[in-house]
């Protein structure tokens, strides 16, 4: 099997066109929020390494009498009795939790956003295509009534028509080049790749594969704020419990002259001004906040979910019928109508009519093809579907 890095490679080297397959793998290698998301998932698995472990570290003193015979020894150990620790333990486990389904999450919404890019930058592709074309078409049909003009076998009338054409064509080509140039530099950003350097199929629907059954597992961003609102809840029990500040236990060693004295220790701190009225505040506020927000993530996600469902089975279901071999279709019937023109059998009206429904019959078709290509991508997405990330996706 060839490596996918070789087939990125190769593909944005122009030898084969790029699929949204390799668009996406070198985007999610590339991507800036990829990996802040990453960076959040690290750090949250130190935060819960560190909570394995004892909160307060050991505390270690020794003293010695520069006159005079005396030296003394001590070592405490701070503990919560209120379970804090268990109740920081159990805050950092659902904190990692949330960043991981984060993470999950920023890796799909950039599939998505990869592949919505490449769709439009196969469209515009092709409509540039197309225009350019059309313009060679219409300069050809110009050629011809200058030609018929100057034996007398076409009007004056005919030759402004024809010109006029081109110069519509022309405006069109450059309309549909400056929309490819934008699109070709939005997807170059995505994939690190010169726009010019990337060569891409002709169907935007390649890049977005048919949703299939969804499973019964929750998504990603749903995951992520119910494990936010449980880690907040934990940190609340937490900061209730550090009202009781940690007992100090230990023991001391004391030698002065010929005493020797030895024994356990005992220290707490008393509550009685701050009582961790600020942090208990704090994280009441965040429990408020996670829970607002699990509740708007709740309503999106079944908005979302309903929604790309239904347009995508709408348009499914229309463009069932639709023609793969439009493009060659339309490219076909362009120089029809070019060469109806040479031959005479057909008059200049009736070219730029034919023209036009030409050109508008294969503007609607990669239309309706980007349309379709975005609605799997929103059903995609809505429903965390691991086809977005490609074939070569390990999940």
């Amino acid at each position: 099997m060839i490596p996918l890095w070789t087939m990125i490679c190769v593909a944005l080297a122009g030898a084969a066109p790029l699929t949204a397959d390799l668009a996406v793998a070198e985007a999610a290698a590339r991507s800036a929020v990829l990996a802040e998301a990453q960076a959040e998932l690290t750090r949250a698995e130190g935060a819960l390494r560190a909570a394995r472990g004892l909160r307060h570290d050991p505390e270690l003193g020794a003293e010695l009498a520069v006159v005079g015979d005396a030296w003394s020894l001590e070592a405490s150990q701070a503990l919560s009795l209120t379970g804090e620790g268990i109740a920081d333990h159990a805050a950092a486990r659902h904190a990692l939790e949330a960043a991981e389904a984060r993470r999950e999450r920023a890796e799909l919404a950039l599939a998505a956003e990869t592949r919505r890019a490449w769709v439009v930058a196969v469209s515009d592709l092709q409509r540039a295509d197309l225009a350019a074309r059309a313009l060679e078409v219409a300069e050809r049909i110009e050629g011809a009534a200058t030609q018929r003009a100057a034996v007398g076998e076409a009007s004056q009338l005919d030759l402004r028509i024809a010109r006029l054409q081109v110069e519509q064509a022309r405006t069109a080509w450059m309309e549909a080049a400056v929309a490819e140039g934008r699109s070709s530099a939005a997807l170059a950003v995505l994939v690190g790749a010169e726009a010019g350097a990337i060569e891409l199929p002709h169907d935007p629907l390649e890049g977005a594969p048919a949703p299939g059954a969804t499973g019964g597992d929750p998504r990603s961003d749903l995951v992520a704020a119910d494990a936010a609102l449980a880690a907040a809840e934990a940190a609340l029990t937490r900061e209730r419990a550090a009202t009781l500040p940690a007992v100090e236990l230990g023991a001391f060693v004391e030698h002065e002259g010929p005493e020797l004295r030895a024994g356990p220790s005992v220290s707490l701190t008393l509550p009685l001004w701050r009582a961790n009225v600020d942090g208990r505040s704090a994280a009441l506020a965040d429990v408020a906040e996670a829970d607002a927000e699990r509740a708007a993530v709740r309503r999106r996600v079944s908005a979302e979910q309903d929604s790309a469902a239904r347009v995508s089975d709408a348009l499914e279901a229309a463009a069932a019928g639709q023609s793969i071999d439009l493009l060659a279709d339309a490219q076909a019937a362009l120089d029809s109508v070019a060469l109806g023109y040479d031959r005479g059998e057909l008059d200049l009206l009736s070219v730029a009519l034919l023209q036009a429904e030409i050109l508008d019959g294969q503007a609607a078709w990669l239309h309706g093809r980007r349309l379709v290509a975005e609605a799997r991508i929103d059903a995609l997405l809505a429903h965390d579907d691991p086809r977005l990330l490609g074939a070569g996706s390990p999940r």
